[in-house]
């Protein structure tokens, strides 16, 4: 019995190499047989693998060894200072230079490298999720929540066969071997008069955000084709994924203007749908531009009617990514077609920008990279002729142009392997400031900005918020990590910290987020409301302006961040007051709190 104890003992004490090689080991760190081996060098590396008891183990002895080491120099040094009134030359600042260089893998370096990198939520079933370091506020926050679509999508109030549900189950991968066509769903087709309604309200809403396809690209290729000119419903000449683009604006277009952005039965039945008829036809054999485009309006449905749908929607853009791969990019060695090239570079340029921003927003690294493509712009579809008699760019070429010129950038420096310096963050921040917004989509939001005025159109003045929403969050979140880093080493006042232009950078944008939905709210209080996405990316400036209020009460900016956060909590009140949204729900609360606890201490 002893003897199989002392066994089994040695044996953990192995080394994690040789209990996977079933050779023997000497039990000392590095082992003989890994370095006769190759499997491990002279200094002693070894990968840390899940179980590897001897290296924690080894890791936490030499943590020990330099805590005491270094307690016996200071001892020593302030003995020798003593006797000799520090002109010891052991004493002088050159000889002490190199304690003062930062070490690794001490608490403090392992705690700021962290914070630099992202962070990593557990929910309450032990499930572990990365957010980088520029994630929103509002994915951290609202990441362990559940999902209100969280009911099997095929629970509505709508009766359908147990094929649509299977199909819907299916998605977004399809059924490899389909009994089913788009004779199943015939039947659920809406009036043509309905139809349209709802394409029209998903053109008027939607679409001014994210639009992969074009209004007159869905109307001759799909909308005719089914109704025809006798207006009697026919989906055989329509591909499976044709229909479900059809039946993903239906649903986008159902979902309501106000009172809750909670999506209706309808709206919800649609969703069913336009997953079922996804399914008809599995991407594995059958991807195609019909594809992509109704993977992106499904996944902006799920942005506008679920707000804590993040992960599905990450990985759902990840699909969408690589299902665009398997299609041409740039068309025009392939086609001598206008309109299709047009097409196709239209959808390239609308999932990039949406890809890319999402990447910036979930902190993860991009799936689509600028220096992977030949995809040239599509044409402005829409330029603006300004009072001068003069074209400016509108706001859909604009939102591309950006995402290929300064989201780019932005994303190369969050995602750098080696974490650059600080001075290539001001570069950075400078060419951000430098790109140029058409006069036409610049929002009044303080003195700075008394050239320009909200738009009395709500369409018009809404992508005039988006532009300084895009702006102002794309300068936040390149600048919190270091922002993070100023709070923590100087707490009282972080303008004196060597990270001050990121404190600023942060405050400035956050407090201009605010102003700017202030504007909005004033003018056209029904589009500002109706966008909660909008409000939930202010949330993450209210977060840093919370931590200026409670952490830095001797600094500057303290008392300033404090009303732009009153002012902040007054908008979420008075514009979703009975909103049932849980994003808002959830920032109006932390508001309240925030700034409750600097007026009257804790509750």
């Amino acid at each position: 019995m002893h003897d199989r104890e002392l066994g089994d003992r040695k044996a953990i004490l192995a080394c994690a190499e040789c209990r996977r090689s079933k050779i023997k080991c000497d039990r000392v760190f590095p082992c003989q047989s890994c370095i006769r081996r190759g499997c491990i060098g002279h200094t002693g590396t070894l990968a840390a693998v899940k179980g590897n008891v001897i290296l924690a183990t080894q890791a936490k002895r030499l943590e020990n060894d330099v805590k005491s080491y270094q307690a016996r120099i200071n001892e020593l040094e302030a003995a020798l200072k003593a006797r000799t009134g520090g002109s010891h030359p052991a004493l002088h600042q050159s000889t002490l230079a190199a304690q003062d260089e930062p070490q690794l893998y001490t608490e403090s370096n392992i705690d700021a490298v962290s914070d630099a990198l992202g962070s990593l939520s557990i929910g309450p079933d032990s499930r572990a999720k990365y957010h980088g370091g520029s994630a929103a506020s509002e994915v951290r926050s609202l990441d362990n929540e559940n999902s209100w679509d969280n009911d099997d999508p095929t629970l509505t109030c709508h009766t359908v066969s147990p094929e649509i549900g299977e199909l819907s189950r299916a998605f977004p991968m399809g059924l490899s071997s389909c009994p089913y066509s788009t004779v199943h769903l015939i039947q659920y087709l809406p009036p043509e008069a309905k139809a349209l309604e709802l394409v029209d309200v998903y053109y008027c809403n939607g679409a001014t955000k994210l639009s992969p396809i074009l209004r007159s690209d869905l109307m001759d290729s799909i909308v005719k084709p089914i109704y025809g000119l006798a207006g009697t419903a026919s989906i055989y000449t329509i591909h499976a994924h044709q229909l479900s683009v059809f039946f993903a604006v239906l649903a986008a277009g159902e979902l309501p203007d106000e009172e809750s952005v909670q999506p209706t039965p309808l709206a919800r039945h649609y969703y069913m749908l336009s997953r079922a008829a996804f399914s008809l036809k599995t991407i594995a054999r059958e991807a195609n531009a019909a594809s992509v485009q109704a993977l992106l309006i499904i996944i902006w449905y799920l942005r506008l009617s679920d707000p804590k749908s993040h992960e599905e929607r990450w990985l759902l853009g990840g699909l969408c990514v690589r299902v665009s791969q398997a299609a041409k990019r740039d068309s025009a060695a392939w086609t001598r077609d206008e309109d299709e090239i047009e097409r196709r570079r239209v959808l390239f340029w609308e999932l990039f920008t949406f890809e890319a921003w999402q990447s910036m927003t979930t902190g993860r690294p991009p799936s689509m990279s600028i220096r992977h493509t030949n995809c040239r712009f599509p044409r402005d579809r829409e330029p603006f002729l300004n009072s001068s008699g003069n074209f400016e760019t509108g706001f859909d070429y604009w939102k591309l142009r950006y995402a290929a010129t300064c989201l780019t950038l932005s994303l190369q420096h969050v995602f750098c392997a080696n974490s650059p310096s600080y001075s290539i963050l001001i570069n950075v921040d400078k060419e951000l400031r430098q790109s140029p917004i058409p006069e036409h989509l610049r929002c009044p939001v303080d003195a700075s900005d008394a050239d320009c005025s909200w738009s009395i159109d709500p369409a018009k003045a809404s992508q005039q918020y988006c532009v300084s929403n895009i702006h102002e969050c794309n300068l936040l979140y390149i600048h919190r990590s270091y922002f993070a880093q100023a709070m923590r080493a100087e707490p009282l006042d972080p303008l004196q910290h060597k990270y001050a232009f990121s404190v600023q950078a942060v405050y400035a944008s956050a407090r201009r987020l605010i102003l700017g939905m202030q504007g909005l709210c004033f003018y056209h209080r029904s589009a500002a409301r109706r966008q909660w996405f909008l409000w939930s990316s202010m949330f993450s400036g209210c977060i840093v302006l919370g931590a200026l209020v409670i952490e830095s009460t001797g600094c500057s900016l303290a008392r300033d961040a404090l009303s732009a956060l009153e002012l902040a909590g007054e908008l979420f009140e008075t514009t979703f007051g009975n909103a049932r949204s849980p994003a808002i729900t959830v920032s109006t609360y932390s508001l309240r709190i925030t700034v409750r606890v600097f007026l009257n201490g804790p509750l």
